[in-house]
């Protein structure tokens, strides 16, 4: 196909180019389905350091956690409902200061109760092999950029 909406796989699917050059969408029975050259397969599986992935997901380990606490080399910031109340175990929240692996680099989260008092605290090393990761897991706290 050279356009959207053409398609060998015949009528009544929706196609369109994929977010990576070499990828088409096509939704079939409900679900999008990706098609990808060799190529792009690699380059959606194994990013680049230009092509890092930006998105950091960390799901809560513990009950009782109020806040979250980032700590980087160059920045801070964290996470804390907006109404106030306790995050859940097993909640995925997004690390939205994160923007990239190379601020994993130095990371340190820590979680906060309500009194202030650190439930679980985490650090990654500062070094250059931290590239291409897609997940962390300690305890029962898991960091990861699969959404």
């Amino acid at each position: 196909p050279s356009v959207d909406d053409q398609s060998n796989f015949g009528t009544g699917y929706g196609y369109q180019y994929g977010a990576t050059e070499g990828t088409i969408e096509l939704f079939m029975n409900g679900k999008w389905w990706i098609f990808a050259t060799e190529e792009a397969r690699q380059k959606i599986q194994f990013p680049s350091i230009e092509d890092e992935l930006s998105k950091f997901y960390l799901t809560i380990g513990s009950e009782g956690v109020k806040s979250i606490k980032l700590s980087m080399p160059n920045s801070s910031g964290g996470f804390e409902n907006a109404d106030g109340s306790l995050l859940k175990k097993g909640e995925r929240i997004w690390l939205e200061n994160l923007d990239g692996y190379t601020d994993l680099r130095g990371l340190t989260i820590t979680a906060l109760g309500e009194n202030g008092e650190i439930i679980w605290t985490a650090s990654i090393p500062d070094e250059e092999e931290n590239k291409g990761f897609t997940h962390l897991v300690n305890d029962d706290w898991e960091i990861t950029n699969i959404e």
